[in-house]
């Protein structure tokens, strides 16, 4: 076996890109950086038209992309010690109801708080096993305002997450974070399949018809029982969703 060498560092170890960019732009620590605008925070990026840190210079932000609101001054202004605090007891309380998907890019600041690590195709993965029976949360990755449960559906043609549970009288909305046209449809008459799309008795078909990129849809959930449904472009990729509705 080859040995592969290693440098061993002796103290506490700053794993954040953050971090080090700031402080190769400031001058305090050697190095370079495709952009000195990379020091900034991010929501000053979120001000300009494109992707923000980490996009290629030569992106050019389709029209029509969904954007990440601005965040309330609170948030902005605590310190990295506040939040840590603040996202550590949050998910105290919510314990199991929560699931955080951390995209591997993101600072350290950031991913330590992570239950799954990854990159989408992986989490959406995680997000499946997981079980997500209450709410989701992406690290790096925009997940809007909506004020239930959300569904995205990206390029990988699949439903994150694909098992959802809710209680009656929640409304779940479906997120299009791709550049192609999804659907959420529970109707057999729509499916090749007519089996991929299961209703409790008695609960109409629905169907939300094209949903285009950065579009979203809502449906609430007045009967308990489970749904399944499917998108109708890509049924035969397998992109099939379940929810469970309890009462």
């Amino acid at each position: 076996m080859t040995a592969i060498p290693i440098t061993v560092h002796r103290g506490a170890i700053d794993a954040s890109v953050d971090h080090e960019i700031r402080a190769i732009v400031s001058g305090t620590e050697a190095g370079s950086t495709c952009s000195p605008d990379l020091a900034a925070s991010p929501w000053t990026f979120d001000e300009r038209p494109g992707y923000g840190p980490g996009a290629s210079m030569g992106d050019v932000i389709p029209a029509g992309a969904p954007r990440q609101g601005g965040l309330p001054a609170e948030y902005r202004e605590a310190s990295e010690e506040d939040l840590d605090r603040r996202i550590r007891a949050a998910k105290d309380v919510l314990g199991e109801r929560v699931v955080v998907l951390g995209h591997f890019y993101q600072r350290e600041e950031i991913i330590r708080h992570a239950d799954y690590v990854g990159d989408s195709f992986q989490l959406a993965g995680a997000a499946t096993v997981a079980g997500v029976g209450g709410e989701l949360a992406a690290c790096g990755a925009t997940t809007g305002a909506a004020s239930g449960p959300v569904v995205e559906m990206g390029a990988l043609s699949v439903f994150t997450p694909a098992r959802l549970t809710i209680k009656v009288g929640q409304t779940v909305t479906w997120r299009n974070t791709s550049n192609i046209v999804h659907t959420a449809t529970a109707d057999p008459k729509k499916l090749v399949k007519p089996e991929n799309a299961r209703l409790p008795e008695g609960v109409a078909p629905w169907d939300s018809g094209s949903i285009l990129a950065g579009k979203t849809w809502s449906h609430t959930f007045d009967v308990a029982g489970e749904y399944r449904y499917a998108c109708v472009p890509h049924e035969i990729a397998g992109m099939i969703g379940v929810i469970i509705v309890e009462g």
